[in-house]
This record gives structure tokens, sequence and C-alpha cells, in this order.
């Protein structure tokens, strides 16, 4: 089981990201989701539910994706997938 951990999973508002975001969830996991349009993020993340949380950014540009480690380290304090 994943309880207790954080992951971040780029690409998580749908498709394969989504699925695994869930996954994770379903196991525990507390999930950010990240993905560059909020809009996605944050329904995805209401669907998955209360274990999901999300921070929109294109995680290609090294500013977003420091940005997104830093958020989820905020909001959820660690990161360890």
């Amino acid at each position: 089981a994943l309880e207790g951990r954080v992951a971040i999973v780029t690409g998580g508002s749908r498709g394969i990201g989504k699925g695994i975001a869930a996954a994770l969830a379903r196991e525990g996991a507390r999930v950010a989701i990240t993905s560059r349009s909020a809009e996605s993020c944050e329904a995805a993340a209401r669907e998955i539910g209360a274990n999901a949380h999300w921070e929109a950014g294109h995680v290609g540009r090294d500013e977003d994706a420091a940005r997104v480690v830093e958020a989820t380290v905020s909001r959820l304090g660690r990161c360890d997938i």
C-alpha cells in the first residue's frame, strides 16, 4: 500500500495519466495532478477524490516544473513518487 506517500502525476488530468493518478489514490497515496489546463486538473482531482490535489503547469518548462514540486511539498508536506 502507498499510505503516507505523495506522488506527482504529470499529464494526470486525462487518459493514462488520470488512470495512474486514480490508481495511486486508491492505494492510499496522496496525488498531485498536473497538466497545462487548470480546469482539467481541477475536474480530475474532484473526480478522483479527497486524496487528489492539483497544480496546473507545463512541466516541460523548468520554472513550471519547479513550481509544481514546490506547491506539492508545501501543500502535502513531501514528494515521494
